[in-house]
């Protein structure tokens, strides 16, 4: 049974700090006109959670296992079944986006799991998707065994795919039913990244995702603009690790276990790989997209997170990368649900950590440094993350829904706090002169340094009492503090200085 570990008050005590700790740091980001000082170290802000909601998008959905975006308004919600919704302007399209329910395999680990967009989408109107065939022919006549993984091309226009037109880029047997993996993303690069389970059962027992000859246990990468109209309908991006030596030529990264869900930070191009566990440990994997990528080893069987298996020597392979997080599988944790490094604007607090879950507890967690903290306990199994064109956050639950990740802050009101700093003769100070803001429901003071024509200014919640203070110096003010209560922004918050 899930524990909420959230009560009211919680939520409130860290969404009050998370706002003014935000209100600080707009503050200290001012104009070139009024300089301001910073009054806080900005990465204590990555220490507190971000109290977090989540608002319904869509809801009676069949097995929901994805969101993404083409780049513009729309959500695109991958089901399970084999068919891609549209949610657009808040409701869901009465035609699919794309239906394969008739050469798709589901459910279990099995269906459609993996949807991409051509980055030149709509340009280049093709799609990609990656799902287990039923053994049903493929359009394009290709066989395909039942449980066999599938990467296949289509084109699309508007809001709907052409089913027909698909173009089968990869057939790859698949020896049990999970452990399928299952994203499929476009990188910085502009490449195709493919995450493929192990082959399934416990414990690899094929040890696949050590073998290079195998594409089992491992992150592919294609190049989707070569041989566009001459099967295999892709090419091998040249700096791939086995290209021209031993060793399967899509192979990128080696040693995962079931890297279900994956991204790329949209700011810097990062990998973020979330990689299923067997019985111990559930791992989180970082790597920039760089000449050293290539052939990196997550150690998957040998290691389990940073645990020896003892399933084979306890050595670690060459190339070898270690997770940069981990957390123990102990109940009701069973399983972590990879997700995204947050790029949106409208949690603040939020921005540059790595957001994921884990499907049994429900627990929505964000990793900062090596700082893992859940910022959500909830009763859903959480299937998948997705993200929209701005970068705002959603989750998918097996029970049909999907909810967007927002901000439980309360809506704050800002008002500006300006004045100056004269002489008795009513000139500009001509030195800067530091100020402080205190009061209302700030948490420490806000601090402003008077331009050298003595302008200073504050930005602070409405509807609260205020003390500005001149800092003493050698000089003398007049009045030695001001009390202000805006309700709207106040001018002419002046001192005089001897």
């Amino acid at each position: 049974m899930k524990k909420n570990l959230f009560c009211a008050a919680c939520l409130l005590t860290v969404a009050l700090f998370v706002v003014f700790a935000t209100i600080n740091q707009q503050i200290v980001q001012g104009s070139e006109d009024f300089q301001v000082e910073k009054t806080f170290d900005e990465k204590a802000l990555a220490l507190v959670p971000p109290a977090i909601v989540l608002q319904p998008v869509a809801s009676g959905l069949s097995r929901p296992l994805y969101v993404t975006n083409a780049g513009d308004a729309r959500l695109f919600i991958v089901q399970q079944n084999g068919q891609v919704l549209i949610s657009q302007n808040g409701s869901l399209l009465g035609t699919p986006f794309l239906n394969i329910t008739s050469m798709v395999n589901c459910c279990g680990e099995q269906g459609l799991i993996g949807l991409a967009f051509h980055p030149n989408y709509p340009a280049t109107n093709f799609i990609f998707a990656h799902f287990t065939s039923n053994g049903t022919p493929l359009p394009d006549g290709t066989p395909a065994a039942v449980g066999d993984n599938v990467i296949m091309r289509f084109t699309a226009s508007g809001n709907v795919a052409n089913v027909s037109s698909g173009k089968t880029l990869l057939v790859i047997p698949q020896p049990f039913t999970n452990h399928n993996g299952g994203s499929i993303e476009f990188g910085p690069d502009n490449f195709l990244y493919i995450g493929k389970g192990d082959g399934g059962s416990g414990n690899d027992p094929g040890n696949r995702a050590q073998n290079i000859n195998l594409l089992l246990g491992k992150i592919m990468r294609i190049d989707v603009d070569q041989n566009v109209n001459t099967p295999p309908y892709y090419g091998i991006p040249a700096g791939n690790p086995f290209l021209g030596t031993a060793g399967a030529d899509e192979i990128f990264l080696v040693g995962l276990r079931n890297p279900f869900r994956f991204s790329f930070d949209r700011l810097n191009g990062d990998l973020w790989i979330g990689d299923v566990g067997q019985s111990a440990r559930e791992e989180i994997n970082q790597l920039p997209i760089n000449a050293a990528a290539p052939g990196k080893n997550l150690g998957w069987r040998i290691y389990e997170g940073t645990l020896c298996t003892n399933l084979d020597p306890c050595v670690f392979p060459v190339n070898y990368l270690p997770p940069v997080a981990e957390y123990a599988r102990v109940s009701p944790r069973c399983s972590i649900t990879g997700g995204y490094v947050y790029r949106g604007t409208q949690i603040p607090a939020l921005v540059g950590s790595y957001v994921y879950a884990d499907y049994c507890s429900g627990e929505i967690l964000r990793l900062t440094g090596t700082t893992q903290e859940v910022m959500l306990d909830t009763t859903n199994f959480i299937s998948s993350f997705g993200e929209d064109a701005a970068g705002e956050l959603y989750i998918t639950t097996i029970s049909g829904q999907v909810l967007k990740i927002a901000s439980a802050a309360p809506p704050v009101t800002l008002a500006v706090i300006s004045g100056r700093v004269t002489n008795a003769q009513g000139q500009g100070i001509g030195t800067t002169v530091l100020l402080t803001l205190t009061g209302g429901n700030l948490t420490q003071p806000l601090f402003a340094r008077a331009t050298p024509a003595g302008y200073f200014r504050f930005e602070a919640p409405t509807g609260q009492t205020y003390t500005i203070t001149p800092v003493p110096d050698e000089r003398t003010f007049t009045p030695v503090n001001r009390l202000v209560t805006p309700t709207e922004n106040i001018f002419g918050v002046d001192f005089i200085t001897q």
